[in-house]
């Protein structure tokens, strides 16, 4: 029987992240384990200035990580015979890239590859005048560091090692390797690496960087006079030798399939790339050799891999070859002691002695620990299934749908309880949180005393929540959800489904269908989907959402907040002093007609967020608001006189 304990997985990374963020630390740091079945990831410290917590799951720029990425395509075009290694790579780019580059007019794609070129690195380059790539980041803050700059800061530079037989390290290798890849693919590098590399493996949180508004990024740090500065936005295009942003689980991804599975690249390319037999010794002890190197260390072991710095970041990825693991790192600040390979390493050594690791018994059943049943998310790929909870995944080696409920053991005494592809009654009394599925059919899912999860599956559904605080989730058929004594999560999915609340303060989301959302007793919060949906809110004072479709807002007894959306809705506030919200989000170039029906002049209320009135009429029906922009129109159904503008 497997062992899975998130806590105890999670306990010697989060140690060794918490010592990367101690005294004279980095910000933040963020440490994963992965051992190809057991993945846990835990962060540490802050993600930016702001206080904001760092969370596992962010993504960072890998730095020079993106080296293996690069060799890895290139040597991929090599052996589809778009590329012949032994020649000079001025070969294939604009010859404007090359002038006045020492050694690039005969330095080979191979010699680029492993570093023996003698052309000096962009990133170390301090001009006779000075002038450094720092320099441009400070006087030019808004502009893109690219291939340009980068050829300023070489031309007419000597050659800082013979050519071909002597190793240097310099990014410039793998800016002129980047500039191949585009030049003989006639497509971005980005677009490249996506369709070879992100988009095979799933990796959706990688990219080549473009500089997206991307809110999974966390800050980058570097302290001048003991001033920390955030360098986030610093615009530097770093190609294939280090311009990819990634995270842990996408990171471990693309290792396991290179160096474990051996499934991304051929024989003959994977042999190419670990050849560290005719690799090239670092100045630092390491064996580079192709993006990769090698490094070895008494009493630990021997670990494959690639460190990465920018500016204000620090990353590592290590394959531990001896136990399979795979441990990736990361921190926030690149000029401190601490270092994300040094992260990596302290990692593998104490979860070489770990209990929690050294575990690897597999089998069909599975003992849970330290978390419930309702806590764990299960996600299925390519025919199987993963248990995720608190930042640890455990692979099943089979698909859910044809396992049993006595397959898994929570030893808190919860119940993970499995249906069919029929119309299942599946019910729980138990105080623990149990989670209940129903895969196909029709089912109906009765909760507890516990806060439990269910979900209906792909049927016409009936799920009931119970006494605690539960999650109702009714999938892709047309289900009926009832809310009851706690404070309940009630989320529609695709079809056409009812949502009804019950005594606490509920949660209440539509899907894609038309929907019925009714909240009932309680300060409740309704969000309508895609469709055309009708929202009630109830009793309470609660907050209606209507989504994009043509909706029916109705907040019922209370004072109520109505945000009607994009479309052309129909709200009526009800009882007591109301709201009616209309923001700049809901422009859509269409102009669109909402109504109210019972607005009271002087009790309830029009809130414009970043929009305003710009002409008002008195029609047979009531006054009609003109709005800024797309000409959206409000009727207030009964108006009879203008409004006092200074008001709203």
């Amino acid at each position: 029987m497997a062992f899975f304990s998130p806590q105890l997985l999670s306990l010697n990374p989060q140690m060794v992240a918490d010592s990367l963020t101690g005294e004279n630390g980095a910000p933040g740091a963020l440490i994963s384990v992965s051992d190809g079945t057991r993945f846990a990831a835990v962060a540490s410290g802050l993600s930016d200035l702001d206080g904001t917590p760092a969370q596992s799951d962010q993504s960072f720029q890998i730095g020079s990580q993106s080296k293996i990425m690069s060799a890895l395509v290139v040597l991929q075009l090599a052996e589809e015979g778009l590329i012949d290694l032994d020649v000079p790579f001025a070969n294939y780019i604009d010859p404007a890239l090359i002038s006045g580059v020492v050694n690039a007019d005969r330095a080979t794609v191979q010699q680029a590859l492993t570093m023996k070129t003698g052309i000096p690195n962009y990133t170390e380059v301090e001009r006779a005048d000075g002038t450094s790539m720092d320099d441009f980041f400070v006087d030019h803050p808004d502009e893109v560091f690219d291939g340009e700059e980068i050829l300023e800061l070489v031309q007419g530079l000597p050659a800082v090692a013979e050519l071909g037989s002597e190793y240097y390290y310099s990014n410039t290798n793998y800016f002129y390797l980047s500039m191949v890849i585009e030049a003989v693919t006639g497509k971005d590098l980005g677009a490249v690496f996506d369709e070879r590399i992100f988009a095979p493996l799933g990796m959706s949180d990688s990219y080549v960087n473009d500089f997206r508004d991307d809110p999974k990024e966390w800050g980058s740090f570097l302290e001048d006079d003991d001033e920390i500065y955030d360098v986030s936005g610093v615009l530097s295009d770093n190609n294939g030798a280090g311009g990819v942003v990634s995270t842990l689980k996408d990171m471990t991804t693309f290792f396991q399939a290179l160096l474990v599975d051996q499934t991304l690249v051929s024989d003959s390319i994977l042999e190419t790339m670990t050849d560290f037999d005719n690799g090239s010794l670092d100045p630092n002890g390491i064996i580079f050799n192709s993006g990769l190197v090698k490094i070895e260390i008494d009493g630990l072991g021997t670990f494959v891999g690639f460190s990465g710095g920018t500016i204000g970041t620090d990353s590592a990825t290590y394959l531990h070859v001896e136990s399979g693991r795979i441990i990736s790192g990361a921190i926030n600040r690149a000029d401190v002691d601490a270092s994300a390979t040094n992260g990596v390493l302290a990692t593998a050594a104490l979860t070489a002695g770990d209990a929690a690791w050294a575990d690897t018994s597999s089998g069909s059943q599975f003992t849970i620990d330290e978390v419930s049943a309702a806590d764990v998310d299960i996600v299925t790929s390519d025919g199987l299934s993963e248990l995720h909870a608190a930042d640890a995944h455990l692979k099943l080696d089979a698909n859910l749908r044809s396992m049993d409920a006595d397959d898994f053991m929570f030893t808190d005494g919860s119940q993970l309880m499995l249906g069919s592809r029929a119309g299942d009654e599946l019910r729980t009394t138990a105080q623990t949180d149990d989670q209940l599925r129903g895969f196909g059919g029709a089912d109906l899912l009765s909760a507890g005393r516990g806060d439990d999860l269910l979900l209906g599956g792909w049927g016409a559904d009936t799920l009931k929540a119970g006494y605690g605080d539960d999650e109702l989730r009714g999938g892709s058929g047309n289900d009926q959800l009832f809310g009851a004594r706690g404070d309940d999560n009630l989320f529609g999915g695709r079809g056409d489904d009812s949502l009804f609340g019950g005594r606490g303060d509920d949660l209440m989301r539509a899907g894609r269908g038309d929907d019925l959302l009714m909240g009932r007793q309680g300060q409740d919060r309704l969000f309508g989907g895609r469709g055309d949906d009708q929202l009630n809110g109830g009793n309470g004072s609660d907050t209606l959402f209507g989504g994009s479709g043509d909706d029916a807002l109705d907040g019922g007894r209370g004072d109520d907040r109505l945000v009607g959306g994009k479309g052309e809705d129909v709200l009526r506030g009800g009882a007591d002093e109301d709201v009616f919200v209309f923001r700049a989000s809901e422009r859509d170039g269409t102009a669109e007609l909402d109504t109210i029906v019972d607005f009271v002049e002087g009790v309830d209320q029009l809130r414009l967020q970043d929009r305003s009135i710009v002409a008002q009429s008195i029609e047979e029906d009531g006054l009609l608001l003109t709005l800024d922009g797309d000409g959206d129109i409000i009727l207030l159904q009964g108006l009879s006189s203008e409004l006092d503008l200074s008001l709203i």
